[in-house]
């Protein structure tokens, strides 16, 4: 048999800071999601799928003050997926954030006899906090926390 010979290629390194090491890796939520990272800081680093840009640092186990108390860095074990929204992460301890931006309102509606019905309306025409009106446009991976 011939011998072939592949190199890959590489794009682009992505990561954190030095000393960091990646702990976790997960690609979601949906199938057009984000490539998140988990770190050994307690650190998730979201990316865009298609550039590898980073998103967004969200500090989840992170060494800091926590109601008075010097709370340690623990590294980010394993990230999970909900499947329509959720991120769920571990280490010691849980948590869940959501990431997908909330385009619409869902309000269900009893209709009678039996008979229901799904009304949905979007964000950008209802009262915010602060009572004004947004109108933005929003694309479905733009995530939450802008």
């Amino acid at each position: 048999m011939p011998e072939v010979k592949c190199e890959a290629e590489v794009i682009r390194v992505i990561g954190g800071e030095d000393g960091e090491e990646v702990t976790a890796l997960h690609f979601g939520p949906y199938d057009n999601g984000y490539v998140l990272i988990g770190l050994n800081s307690g650190r998730l680093l979201v990316y865009d799928p298609i550039t590898l840009n980073r998103v967004k640092d969200f500090n989840i186990f992170t060494r800091g003050h926590v109601r008075g108390e010097l709370r340690q860095a623990e590294a980010i074990t394993q990230i999970a997926i909900e499947p329509t929204e959720l991120v769920f992460l571990t280490g010691s301890k849980a948590a869940a954030l959501s990431i997908v931006k909330k385009e619409m309102h869902y309000v269900y509606l009893d209709l009678g006899n039996r008979t229901f019905c799904t009304v949905a309306i979007p964000r950008g025409n209802t009262v915010e906090e602060g009572g004004e009106l947004r109108d933005e446009d929003h694309s479905p991976l733009r995530p939450l926390f802008e």
